[in-house]
């Protein structure tokens, strides 16, 4: 499971996953909670824009918005190597 502060930045986190994936004979569960909101292990500096909490999008209540901020964190959580969000 990575943390924000086993990251340095979005090139080094790449290498870091493509590393381990490479290194082990069966392809690794890579995790991070990147819930969104107030919960960020990774920031502007890693591709990941400023977004809203889970609370703030229950409220919302559109699921369009929601499936939109998704589909951007996961986007970037995939392109850098993490293939499980805890969130």
């Amino acid at each position: 499971m990575l943390f924000g502060h086993n990251v340095v930045d979005a090139d080094q986190l790449a290498t870091l996953t493509g590393t381990l994936q490479g290194a082990a004979p069966i392809p690794l569960l890579v995790s991070m909670d990147q819930e969104g909101g107030y919960v960020t292990r990774l920031g502007y500096w890693a591709g990941i824009e400023p977004n809203y909490s889970p609370q703030y999008l229950g409220a919302l209540n559109d699921l369009e918005v929601t499936r939109a901020q998704a589909r951007a964190t996961s986007t970037v959580l995939r392109d850098l190597g993490v293939n499980l969000n805890l969130a």
